[in-house]
């Protein structure tokens, strides 16, 4: 190719940065053309803009390819061949395509990220018909749900623009949906009249406080005797919690949740009717965010556990970290679980036994950490973080 001395006939547009040692040459190659081209950069001016634009290694490397000529004596197509065989690793065909029939959706990847990420690995395979092996891929690889669901309805004969765009579509469409809810399921609380009457829960739990408590709640709070005037044996059970010891105890402003009155727990309530707790599936207030004036809402985390980004209730007063049943074997049973013969009780003294505990590496925050996780039995529905 002749080397002549034109000279841009405008100003230089674009950035272009300099080739480092360790870069893929060819994918630089490409770019260093396409700001030639903006700039209308031919000949000597093209090859030497090149040999400026590479790091001082890079040059020295390249004299010793051009040796002995100089690099100043090459063409800028004979430099860039140079360059492009000494920086471009060979790919072998075979193991390219071992990573690319292995891939699938990650979890949180969308369908159009998914479909240029096998598109990226199909460069090196030398597929003799691209589209068709990029079409079966796409359906094959996608994670189970309601957007493969649909996918693998649609006919084989579809071409692979229709079956992309059908899935991101729907994936769009259940995005949607879901952000025009707030929730899953609603929680209701209903009494035997609630058919007639359905109305909105209170906020429950056992740890409703008033910042004000009735006189009448406090005197409840209260044992019959002093601790200087009786034994521990002697001492009454306390109205609040049911359990022996003195002076006012911190359940006197607690919300039953049976009676829903304030001055003692479930446990020790005397009340003969309960309110239903009924799950429904088209109700109005949504799950972990049920409305209450004196409710705080629930802190929730995205929490890493190993490389699994998952949303965590935040339980300052917990002495553990738990996670379901559920939880451990979809996303850590390759981890084994270590017996353990501690028993928990719930603030309204209910068991909870857990199976055992796992370690898992946890991250928050840039923060990575070891925790041991105890797994409950799969009625526990919520994890819990602890700090």
């Amino acid at each position: 190719m002749p080397d002549t001395d034109e000279k841009p006939s405008r100003p230089l547009i674009g950035h272009i940065r300099e080739f480092k040692v360790g870069q893929d040459f060819q994918m630089y190659e490409e770019t260093f053309a396409q700001y030639c081209q903006a700039n209308e950069i031919i000949g000597s001016r093209r090859r030497a803009m090149l040999i400026s634009l590479i790091c001082d290694d890079t040059y020295k490397t390249l004299r010793d390819l051009c040796f002995p000529d100089k690099p100043q004596d090459k063409s800028y197509d004979e430099l860039c061949t140079l360059l492009r065989e000494h920086n471009t690793p060979p790919k072998n065909t075979f193991r390219e395509r071992i990573q690319f029939y292995q891939a699938v959706q990650g979890r949180d990847e969308t369908c159009s990220e998914w479909y240029a990420r096998i598109k990226r690995l199909s460069i090196d395979c030398k597929f003799t018909d691209i589209t068709a092996v990029l079409k079966d891929k796409f359906v094959s690889g996608l994670r189970p749900g309601p957007v493969l669901d649909q996918i693998v309805e649609s006919p084989v004969t579809d071409n692979l623009k229709s079956i992309v765009d059908s899935a991101v579509a729907k994936e769009t469409a259940i995005k949607a949906a879901s952000n025009s809810n707030h929730g899953v399921n609603a929680i209701t609380r209903a009494n035997a009249q609630y058919q007639s009457d359905r109305r909105a829960p209170e906020a429950r739990g056992n740890r409703n406080k008033f910042t004000k408590p009735s006189t009448a709640a406090s005197e409840r709070g209260r044992t019959q005797n002093s601790a200087n005037e009786v034994t521990p044996q002697q001492k009454p059970k306390c109205s609040c919690c049911g359990k022996k010891h003195k002076g006012v105890y911190k359940y006197v402003t607690y919300r039953c949740n049976k009676c829903n009155k304030v001055g003692h727990l479930e446990f020790v309530c005397k009340s003969q009717t309960k309110p239903i707790l009924c799950v429904q599936g088209d109700g109005t207030y949504p799950i972990c965010n049920v409305e209450g004036s004196n409710m705080c809402k629930p802190i929730i985390l995205k929490v890493k556990l190993e490389d699994n980004m998952l949303e965590m209730l935040l339980d300052s007063g917990s002495p553990i970290s738990t996670i379901n049943k559920t939880t451990y074997d979809e996303y850590f049973s390759h981890k084994n679980i270590e017996p353990t013969n501690h028993i928990f009780h719930g603030y309204q003294g209910d068991p909870i036994i857990p199976i055992g505990h796992v370690a898992l590496n946890v991250e928050f925050k840039d923060t990575l950490k070891l925790l041991k996780f105890r797994a409950n039995q799969p009625y526990r529905q919520r994890f819990y973080a602890v700090v």
